[in-house]
């Protein structure tokens, strides 16, 4: 459950910064 949210977490980042790296 930690990995899928931190694919979620990781999802939602790079929507809303895609300018990280």
């Amino acid at each position: 459950v930690l990995k899928r949210k931190k694919l979620s977490i990781d999802r939602v980042a790079k929507t809303m910064r895609p300018k990280a790296p």
